[in-house]
């Protein structure tokens, strides 16, 4: 079975910068970190299954 696909997630460039720069941070929570690299990943237009797997998360 596939994987639902996310609804269109474009994020602004300014954005975009915010998301990654939690990703970077060493002051961020886990969680935080976590949910911003889903937003992204779903911005790549990947499947819901996919992100999962590649976060290790259900």
């Amino acid at each position: 079975m596939a994987g639902r696909l996310a609804d269109e997630v474009v994020p602004s460039s300014k954005e975009r910068g915010f998301l990654e720069a939690r990703i970077r941070g060493h002051k961020a929570a886990r969680s935080l970190s976590d949910r911003c690299r889903m937003i992204l990943l779903c911005a790549e237009g990947l499947q819901s299954k996919e992100v999962a797997a590649r976060l290790g998360v259900h």
